[in-house]
Formats: structure tokens, C-alpha cells, sequence
């Protein structure tokens, strides 16, 4: 019985054992099974990867493509002082620019390659000097994605927010540069931008003392001298506006000396020449339609070129009213093309103070134009509502006059046009003395007399060798003599 047990047992255990190993070699078929269907799942994406790689996915040699592209146009640029204007050489048409846009999200789809922040910034660049703004925009912003602290893209950034009215955010790019990076050279550059931004805003003091810093890292390296001409060119403007004639002098000579080095070069490229222009601009017309001349001889096509075009016809046809009017239309309307907020404004003042003075009539339309714009010039606002001041006051509309004349003193005080605010409280006290508003002529004409005085007392030289202070200082002289004879005429009647 106790074998009979036994062997029971031992046959159990067998079959156990046996049902075991049936059990164990099924775990491992399905095992087997899983590993082959997953074997397969990898072969085929193996296979689709290979496919993408060879037919779809961009390789290093599309990236070199964009690169070839792009980077040609910047190599010169940035061989020197980063100071961005855009060339618009049209060397690509529009179906290879629109070709290099699909190589770009070509790569920027893969899962294996993507663009450096330099590459992003040389395209960036390439489109900046194709007058394609917004698109430079948005590849530069992709090279501060990559790269936060990448100044050359920081500071084309800063241009293009410049060229596009976005002045806070150029500002916000060019301070970025200025507190933290340790390039001496790239700071000059974001001090130079932010210095012609801040003019443009109205922050005059601030935009001097950043110019003021850029020119003195440019005279200790000695170049390019075409952005130590710039400097020094905006800070005598500076101070011949703040009426500070001797300092404005003092600076505008040294324009003019590096002028005569730039001028004693056998060859001069468009920007050389464009400088020239603007600082011979105080000599005579026929330099500037001369300049002009030679800039429309430079045999390539040119966004830059193409603004000279417009310059040059506005400038030949000023004796033409019809045909001046027709050409500063035709260069308001380049300049909403390609999105340059701050030239649209100057030429839209140009326009409407024409009209005032040749049309006798007063556009309302380019009035709200420009002083209801989201971008505001300061200078811009100040000159057009002196213009309207004076147009008003020319119609004998004295209390519109004063209107428009206050405003616009109140904008040149800010700005510290010292000149334009004398002019401006002569207007005033005009307007009120034929209000019949006597007290008040007499106190607007004791604060002109007051800052004549002071611009005198400031100014120490005898005669001035620049036409601009020698002409406002006799200017100036007239009209003390004439607020003194009319403060004795107001005293009178004020007894």
C-alpha cells in the first residue's frame, strides 16, 4: 500500500514536472513571438527612417545649401563695426527666395538637423538686405531662441524694430548689448542705434550721452569712420538745436575733417557717398543734386538706390509744385512698402508743410496721420505743430493758432530746441497781442527776450565759419532788437 502511494506520488510529480515544461515552453514561443513581431515593427521603421533620411530629411549638405545662401551677403558686414543698412542687392528672384524659405523649414522639420543661431542670423541679415523686414524678424528672433545672448543678432534685432517704429523694443535689444557683453566694439554699436532712437523719441539728453560714448570708442580705434561721421554729425545737430553754437561747431568740424578723408579716397562705396552728400548739404543745393548723381551711378539694383531715386526727383523738382507733390507721394508709398515708419513720417511732414505753404490750405488728413500714429516721432509732432501754429496764424485764426502753437512748444521744451522754442513763444506772444491779450503777449515776449540772452551768454564767439550758427546767431540778433521795440510798445499799452 505504501508503494502503491509512492508510485502515485512519483507519477504525479511527473506529470507535474511535465506540465511544467508544457507550460514553460509556451511562455518562451510567446515570448519568441512578441520579440519577432517587434523585430518586424523595427525593421520597417528602420526602413522608413532610411527612406525619410534619403528622400525627405534635410542632410548636412541642405544645411551648407542655406548656408552658401545666405551667409555671402553678411561676410563683408561683419568684417567691421556692425552698423546695418540694407543693401537690397536682388542678386536672388522670388522663386529662389521662395525655394531658400522651403530648404529652411526643410530642416527646420527634422528630427536630426536644425540650424545654428548664426546660421539664423545670417539669414536673418540676407532678408534684411532684401527691405524684408518683418520676415528678418521673425529668422533673427529664432537666433535669440538658440542663442539668448547672440549681440549680432541683438543688434539686428534693434535695427529692424528701428526701421519697423517698434522703438521701446529696440531700445529693450540695444540695452541688453550695452550692460552685458564685454565686446567694446558691439556696445559702440548698440550705443550708436540707441542714441538715433532716443532722438527720435524725444529723449535728447540721453540720445547724446550714448552717442557721445559710441564716437569715443570709434576716435580710439580710428574706424569706420563712416560711424564716427554719424556720431559726430547727430551730436552737432545736438547742440546747433539746443542753440549751443559753439560746441555744434566744434563738432561739426570734426565732421568735416573726416569728410575730407573719406573724400581723398580713389574709390567710395554708396555709404561713403551718401555721407558726403549729407554733410555738404549746408553748402548748396547743386552739391546735393550732384552727390545724388553719383550715387544713381553705381551699376547695381538697389533697395538703397532705389531710395536715392526718389530723393534725387523730390530734390530736382522743388521749383515744380504739381511734380514735387507727385514724387514725395510716390516715396511716402516706398516707404509703407518696405515698412520704414520713421521715413514715412518725415516725408509726410515734408508734404503737409508744403501744402501749408504753397496750397494755403491745411491737409487734415495727413494731420491725423501722423499725430494719431502709434509711433511717434517727437521732432516729427513738434515741427508740424509749429507749421499749423503758423498757418493758423497767417489765416487770422488766433485761437487756433494758439492752439497749435502751444502744443507745439510744449514738445520743443521737451525736446530742448532752443531756437525753435524762441520762434515758437514770438508766434505766441503775436497771437496774443492780436487777441488783445496783453499781459500775456508781454510775459510770452519777456521769457523769448530772456532765453536770447541766454543763448548769447553761452555762446563766445565772435563770428561763426558754419552757415547754419552764423545765420541763426544773425537771426537771432533781429529778433532781440524787434521783442525789445514791441516788449516798450505792450508796456505802454499795458499802462
Amino acid at each position: 500500500m505504501g508503494r502503491i502511494a509512492l508510485m502515485s506520488a512519483l507519477i504525479v510529480k511527473k506529470r507535474s514536472n511535465t506540465f511544467r515544461v508544457i507550460k514553460k515552453s509556451k511562455s518562451v514561443n510567446v515570448i519568441k513571438g512578441i520579440f519577432s513581431v517587434r523585430g518586424i515593427i523595427v525593421s520597417i521603421l528602420g526602413l522608413l527612417i532610411s527612406v525619410y533620411m534619403l528622400i525627405v530629411s534635410p542632410t548636412k549638405k541642405d544645411i551648407r545649401r542655406i548656408e552658401n545662401v545666405v551667409s555671402s551677403r553678411v561676410a563683408q558686414r561683419q568684417s567691421s563695426l556692425p552698423i546695418f543698412v540694407p543693401e537690397g542687392k536682388r542678386k536672388l528672384n522670388d522663386a529662389e527666395i521662395e525655394k531658400l524659405e522651403k530648404d529652411i523649414k526643410k530642416v527646420e522639420s527634422s528630427i536630426f538637423f536644425s540650424l545654428s543661431s548664426e546660421t539664423y542670423f545670417d539669414i536673418a541679415s540676407f532678408f534684411f538686405d532684401q527691405a524684408k523686414f518683418r520676415k528678418a524678424i521673425d529668422y533673427v528672433n529664432k537666433s535669440i531662441q538658440k542663442k539668448p545672448l547672440n549681440q549680432k543678432s541683438l543688434l539686428l534685432r534693434a535695427v529692424l524694430h528701428f526701421y519697423t517704429g517698434s522703438y521701446k523694443k529696440a531700445l529693450a535689444d540695444t540695452n541688453i548689448i550695452i550692460e552685458k557683453s564685454e565686446d567694446e566694439k558691439a556696445k559702440a554699436a548698440a550705443r550708436l542705434v540707441k542714441g538715433f532712437v532716443l532722438s527720435l523719441i524725444g529723449e535728447t539728453i540721453q540720445s547724446q550721452d550714448s552717442l557721445l560714448k559710441a564716437a569715443s570708442y570709434l576716435k580710439k580705434t580710428g574706424e569706420p569712420k563712416e560711424a564716427l561721421i554719424i556720431c559726430y554729425y547727430m551730436i552737432a545737430s545736438f547742440y546747433f538745436n539746443q542753440a549751443a553754437y559753439d560746441l555744434g561747431e566744434n563738432y561739426y568740424f570734426k565732421v568735416k575733417a573726416i569728410a575730407k578723408q573719406l573724400e581723398s579716397l580713389e574709390q567710395k562705396d554708396w555709404m561713403t557717398i551718401l555721407l558726403l552728400a549729407i554733410i555738404n548739404l549746408e553748402s548748396d543745393f547743386k552739391t546735393l543734386i550732384e552727390n545724388c548723381e553719383k550715387l544713381l551711378k553705381i551699376n547695381e539694383e538697389s533697395f538703397f538706390l532705389d531710395l536715392t531715386q526718389h530723393i534725387y526727383r523730390i530734390a530736382i523738382s522743388i521749383n515744380d509744385s504739381e511734380t514735387f507733390i507727385m514724387h514725395i507721394e510716390n516715396i511716402i508709398k516706398f516707404c509703407q512698402k518696405y515698412e520704414i515708419v520713421y521715413l514715412e513720417q518725415y516725408f509726410k511732414k515734408i508734404l503737409f508743410e508744403y501744402w501749408l505753404d504753397n496750397k494755403k490750405s491745411f491737409r487734415n488728413d495727413l494731420w491725423q496721420e501722423i499725430i494719431n500714429s502709434p509711433t511717434k516721432i517727437l521732432p516729427v509732432e513738434a515741427d508740424m505743430y509749429k507749421a499749423a501754429g503758423e498757418f493758423f496764424l497767417n489765416q487770422e485764426d488766433y485761437a487756433t493758432a494758439l492752439d497749435y502753437l502751444g502744443a507745439a512748444l510744449e514738445r520743443y521744451i521737451q525736446l530742448n530746441y532752443q531756437k525753435d522754442i524762441v520762434d515758437t513763444k514770438i508766434n505766441i506772444s503775436h497771437a496774443e497781442l492780436l487777441l488783445k491779450n496783453y499781459f500775456n503777449s508781454f510775459k510770452m515776449l519777456q521769457s523769448a527776450r530772456d532765453d536770447i540772452k541766454l543763448i548769447f551768454a553761452q555762446n563766445l564767439k565772435k563770428s561763426y565759419m558754419s552757415k547754419r550758427a552764423s545765420e541763426e546767431i544773425g537771426m537771432l540778433k533781429i529778433q532781440l532788437d524787434s521783442v525789445e521795440k514791441l516788449i516798450s510798445v505792450i508796456e505802454k499799452l499795458l499802462q
